[in-house]
């Protein structure tokens, strides 16, 4: 009899209806849970917006690889952050990013080499949005923190927007406030006697296209990669190549900027056992690090206007005018 009694009690306890929603419960939470909204990173790539939660903390550079498709600008890019996975790179120490998915994802095409001839990278998406990447170094020279951001855009994106001067200003606002406008040309195109000539002049158009639409301010660097230098390594003219290409568009845009430079990288060599993976990137990234000094555009067209035109001549043919 007992145990009967007792198995109704046991019963009745267990089909009872617990009231969640009671005053007493919905008081203890409230007193508990403070209503508040967490947000967490998803690492995605940056929006505009998003980047100067950046800017407004720590100094930081704003860098904008341009280039047709399939040039190697997001290679580049990815390449420098996987060198950091490894050691530190040019004096600098990985101390974190805001983009750590966005580089994944970008660099798992670039870790993938079975069955592949070249190693190959994701293309960047044609949307507009969400684009910027993000690395955070510690300059261990000056124990002091750098953030770089990088405009990860479509190659595509580019050339459709070459001699559009309207619609470059309406669509690259950000790219005024860049640090350093790196023009990447691809050097398998560069290689191919028929394709050499229209991929420098693409470039030089889409460089042009910038300036026209007033987005290169009064400091900016403009770099010259030549990519997938392994390729071009093997030619026996390389060196006489480059310098002609150097030369001419030191000609044409030597009055646009007061610095450029030139880099040779491979940043996903073929054949590893010549060119080490991320050939030149710390080169890249050491030029970046340097404090670059500066004249004003004013004071160029002054020293310029004592020239004579034939002086003009020679030192844009020298190279002097940069």
């Amino acid at each position: 009899m007992a145990d009967t009694v007792e198995k109704e009690k046991i019963e009745e306890i267990l089909s009872d209806d617990i009231e969640i929603g009671s005053d007493i419960v919905n008081d203890k939470l409230e007193t508990e849970i403070p209503d508040a909204n967490f947000y967490i990173k998803s690492g995605d790539a940056l929006e505009c917006g998003e980047i100067y939660e950046i800017a407004s903390k720590e100094k930081t550079k704003m860098l904008v690889f341009i280039g047709p498709a399939g040039s190697g600008k997001t290679t580049i890019e990815t390449s420098l952050y996987q060198l950091f996975q490894k050691s530190s790179v040019g004096g600098y120490y990985f101390a974190g990013s805001n983009t750590i998915q966005a580089y994944e994802s970008r660099s798992f095409y670039t870790r993938i080499r079975s069955k592949e001839i070249v190693p190959s990278t994701q293309r960047t998406s044609l949307e507009m949005g969400k684009f910027f990447l993000h690395l955070r170094l510690f300059d261990r020279s000056n124990n002091e923190i750098d953030n770089f951001l990088f405009a990860d855009l479509s190659g595509e994106l580019f050339e459709s927007h070459i001699g559009r001067i309207e619609e470059t200003k309406k669509d690259f606002p950000f790219i005024d406030r860049a640090k350093y406008i790196i023009g990447v040309l691809d050097g398998a195109l560069l290689k191919d006697k028929r394709k050499k000539d229209s991929t420098v002049e693409s470039m030089l158009e889409l460089v042009q296209t910038l300036c026209d639409a007033e987005l290169i301010n009064s400091e900016c660097i403009l770099q010259i990669i030549f990519s997938k230098y392994d390729l071009l390594s093997d030619l026996e003219n390389t060196d006489d190549l480059l310098k002609n290409i150097k030369n001419r568009i030191k000609l044409r845009l030597s009055h646009l900027f007061l610095n450029i430079q030139f880099f040779n990288i491979a940043a996903m060599p073929s054949d590893t056992k010549i060119f080490p993976v991320g050939y030149g990137v710390e080169d890249l990234l050491k030029s970046w690090k340097e404090r670059q000094s500066h004249i004003k555009k004013n004071e160029l067209l002054e020293e310029q206007l004592n020239f004579s035109e034939f002086d003009k001549l020679n030192r844009k043919i020298l190279g002097a005018l940069e």
